[in-house]
């Protein structure tokens, strides 16, 4: 098919740059789980059919630090060398195609074309026979025949007519669905129709009845016209007598209001008249009010100057009798300054005296204070002793002596198994490796390297594996014993770990109370000694002392304060003061007499006939409400212009309304309407036009029925047409799904067309697939494969054997085998071959295999590419590529 010269990724996937050249050789890239091993594959598929391995978007293959990507492919085909240079972003995506160096197409459709019809390079054919995706080489072994045969369908290509029998199968199962509802469709036909001639019927009874309201409806129609023209006259007639009562009715109240007015008006201007009387009867009386007023205030003004007079009089005396008092105060003065300066001494004394018994008193506390606090610590230290006593853990060390006797046997015992169990397991490993030799048909002894017949051998496996299962018992039943033993280990030394702490335990705190018994002695030590009664009694004297400072401290006070207040009386009493007294006394009185005189010249003059200030209030207050009700009454009088026009107003208004009613009046007579006669037609009129009415909405009613009715026979009929036009297409559609279901048996993966199909091609690809399996040295006589993948081998003199019986190698060669008859079968020849992860899900046994026969291939094939993170397979490559990533991107190093 295709050799590669080279590949050079760009910004693809995790390869930012990555370059390798090919030859013909075999190639192992070999690295860790995501590292960017099978990146390499996806560019090499990637540059050779523009499209992903694993069907991603463009977009999800560019390098995420990077928004454009680059895949340059080299390749041998038919002797030719082709370099295809892959170009792609987000949003543009471009491919050029070299033949030995000149261009050969630009495009990406170009380059599909030349590659896939040209070239004749398909993907799927690559897929199917190149390229080993991972895990494939057990899944052509493993899995139901049902999973065996969908991997044979794509192997041989045949995978799109499995598709495309899941499409046809979806097809019919619609069109059955849409059948199914074609055939309710035609039932309810049938119904259709025996609906449609009821309402025929129905609506040849509403044709007759609606004949018949027409030609009454005819009939009454100009009857009711001309009463309706009657009553609209008399409605007119109605609203003009209406509208004329109305108004005479507003204006017959207004006359009323008016008259009302009128007469309220007439009666205030009567009540005007008497009240000028009055006034001049209030002018009269209040002409003493001005004389009162200043009287009242003559009267107040004496009350104040008499207030005076009386106070000045009583301090004046006062006075007087402190110049006398003075003289005695002077004599007195030094005594009480003796008796002072007595009291300074005797508080000086007494705080002196209460110094001393403070200073004394808190030395004796401090005492107190110590004793206290060293008394608490002994206790603390007691309860703590106590606490620690009740803590101290009983253990029994001969217990314990035996417990740790017992751990340390089980631990010998223990390394005893262990040591057993290595033995056993070295005894299998070398059981193993003898099978696997003899089994090869190796013709020399594993163990005395001596020559053996092919009985000796088979007897030798027989024995080995004899042996083998024996030793495998073995190795299960002391692993049994381990762990039953390891159980046992981990509870012992549980036990002696918690033995362990509780004689630490025991001995920290034993340890403790030691210590504690010390610090208990050393304090009791330390207990000053003092009395209580000592300190009681001095805390009675301090307090009598601070009694008598206070009772002397006190008196102090009183006595400066009188002192004091003393010489500032002496010194505030001279003689001057009661001089003036007297003539500012003399003043008052002259002024006191003068307002009486000013009095009596007003009650003189104003005629008030009063003798105290509360017959003057009085007096002096019936003379304001007298003055205030003048005032109010003169304000009415001045209203009386106002009044007296708005009389004359209403007057005119009352004249002009009594004519509006006469003339109101005569209209009523005019017209000649009466409400009995009008009632009574416009009854009869309303039962007449009411029962036309009905007619008439009956008649409408009737109409809308049968248009209704004729709309739905009209829908009906419609609906029976389409009914039949159904029927036809039932027909057609019956057919359709009869022919989807024979294409759909034909097409069935397991039988039909794909049946035949693999029929024919297997024997074909059985045969070259015995051809490419003799390349590994297994020959058979036969080889039969049936459409299940199920292989059938025919072994000369020995009959027949299965897949299943084969050895793990034989099973993977013909995996490989069968892939390289493939190809040939498609006319292709086996040049490369891919291989993703081949060990993964293989045992030992076939790892061994694949790795011996990958080994033998590269004599066969000229170029081999295997990915892998097995280092076991490092051993099968020429050249060994690893790769390596670090911060998401991937490393390349080709060695040899």
């Amino acid at each position: 098919m295709i050799r590669l010269r080279n590949l050079r990724l760009k910004n693809f996937l995790s390869h930012v740059q990555t370059e390798i050249n090919f030859n013909d050789e075999t190639y192992v890239v070999l690295g860790e789980n995501a590292s960017g091993k099978t990146s390499i594959l996806r560019g090499i598929f990637f540059g050779l059919f523009g499209e992903d391995l694993r069907k991603s978007r463009l977009e999800k293959l560019i390098n995420r630090r990077s928004n454009s990507g680059e895949i340059e492919l080299t390749f041998i085909h038919r002797g030719n060398e082709y370099t295809v240079l892959r170009e792609f972003s987000v949003r543009r995506n471009t491919a050029t195609l070299f033949k030995n160096g000149k261009l050969e197409a630009t495009g990406v459709n170009q380059v599909k074309e030349v590659v896939r019809n040209s070239l004749g390079l398909m993907p799927e054919i690559f897929k199917n026979t190149v390229f080993v995706p991972q895990g494939e080489i057990v899944g052509l072994l493993k899995g139901s025949p049902l999973d065996r045969r969908k991997v044979l369908n794509r192997l041989l290509g045949l995978e799109e007519y499995e598709k495309k029998h899941e499409m046809i199968k979806k097809e019919r199962k619609e069109i059955e669905g849409f059948k199914k509802h074609l055939e309710a469709s035609i039932v309810g036909v049938e119904k259709e129709k025996e609906e449609g001639k009821k309402l025929e019927k129905r609506i040849e009874v509403l044709n007759e009845r609606i004949g018949t309201l027409s030609d009454e409806v005819k009939n009454e129609k100009g009857e009711v016209e001309r009463i309706q023209k009657e009553l609209e006259k008399l409605e007119e007639k109605k609203n003009v007598y209406t509208q004329i009562s109305t108004e005479l009715s507003s204006v017959q109240l207004n006359i009323g209001k008016i008259n009302e007015k009128i007469k309220k008006l007439n009666e205030k201007l009567k009540e005007l008249k008497e009240k000028k009387g009055n006034i001049l009867k209030l002018r009269d009386e209040i002409r003493p009010l001005k004389g009162a007023e200043e009287l009242s205030e003559v009267v107040q003004e004496l009350k104040l100057l008499t207030k005076e007079h009386e106070n000045l009089r009583k301090t004046l005396d006062e006075k007087s009798k402190l110049l006398s008092e003075k003289e005695r105060i002077k004599e007195n003065l030094p005594k009480l300054e003796a008796e002072l300066n007595n009291l300074i001494r005797k508080e000086e004394e007494l705080i002196k005296n209460k110094e001393l018994l403070v200073e004394k008193f808190n030395d004796l506390n401090r005492l107190k204070d110590e004793f206290t606090k060293v008394t608490s610590e002994i206790e603390m230290k007691k309860a703590q002793l106590l606490k620690l006593r009740e803590e101290i853990p009983e253990v029994d060390l001969s217990e314990f002596e035996k417990l740790r006797f017992n751990f340390e046997e089980k631990l010998s015992k223990l390394k005893d198994l262990q040591e057993k169990l290595n033995l056993i397991r070295k005894e299998k490993e070398e059981l193993s490796d003898r099978v696997k030799l003899l089994q090869k048909g190796n013709s020399k002894c594993p163990v005395c390297n001596g020559d053996l017949t092919e009985e000796k051998r088979l007897n030798l496996i027989e024995e080995s594996k004899n042996r083998l299962i024996k030793v495998s018992n073995e190795e299960e039943k002391l692993l049994n014993e381990i762990e039953k033993l390891n159980g046992e280990i981990k509870s012992l030394e549980k036990e002696v770990k918690l033995k362990e702490n509780l004689i630490v335990k025991k001995e920290t705190l034993e340890s403790e109370i030691r210590e504690i018994e010390k610090e208990i002695e050393v304090l009791s030590g330390k207990i000053p000694k003092f009395n209580q009664d000592e300190i009681k009694q001095l805390e009675i004297s301090i307090s009598d002392l601070e009694k008598s400072r206070l009772e002397v401290l006190k008196r102090k006070t009183e006595l400066s304060q009188e002192i004091k207040s003393l010489r500032e009386f002496i010194e505030r009493q001279p003689k001057e003061q009661v001089l003036q007294l007297k003539k500012k006394l003399n003043e008052l009185e002259g002024e006191i007499s003068k307002l009486k005189q000013r009095a009596k010249e007003l009650k003189e003059k104003y005629e008030i006939p009063v003798s105290n200030g509360k017959e003057l209030s009085e007096f002096l207050r019936k003379l304001k409400e007298k003055e205030n009700l003048l005032k109010r009454l003169e304000g009415e009088v001045s209203s009386e212009g106002d009044l007296r026009k708005e009389l004359s107003e209403l007057e005119e208004e009352l004249l002009r309304l009594r004519e509006r009613e006469s003339s109101l009046r005569r209209r009523l007579e005019e017209l000649s309407f009466e409400e009995g006669l009008y009632r009574a037609f416009k009854k009869s009129s309303k039962e007449l036009i009411s029962q036309f009415q009905k007619k008439k909405e009956e008649l409408s009613k009737l109409i809308g029925e049968k248009a209704g009715l004729e709309e739905s026979l009209k829908r009906l009929k419609r609906r029976i047409e389409e009914g039949e036009r159904i029927k036809e297409n039932f027909l057609k559609v019956r057919q359709a799904v009869n022919l989807l279901s024979e294409v759909e048996r034909s097409m069935h993966p397991g039988e039909g067309f794909l049946k035949f199909v693999r029929t024919m091609l297997l024997p074909q690809i059985a045969y070259y697939c015995k051809e490419f399996f003799s390349i590994f040295d297994f020959e058979f006589g036969d080889l039969y494969i049936d459409e299940n993948l199920t292989v059938t081998f025919g072994i000369p003199g020995q009959g027949t054997m299965s897949l299943d019986e084969l050895s793990g190698g034989q099973q993977v060669a013909f995996a490989l085998a069968l892939r390289f008859a493939m190809a040939r079968n498609f006319s292709q020849r086996m040049e490369l071959l891919i291989l993703d992860e081949p060990t993964v899900h293989l045992d030992a046994q076939r790892r061994m295999g694949l790795t011996e026969l990958l080994t033998a291939l590269k004599t066969k094939l000229p170029q081999m590419l295997i990915v892998t993170h097995d280092p076991e397979l490092e051993v099968v490559g020429d050249r060994v590529i690893r790769v390596r990533n670090h911060g998401g991107s991937s490393f390349v190093e080709v060695g040899s």
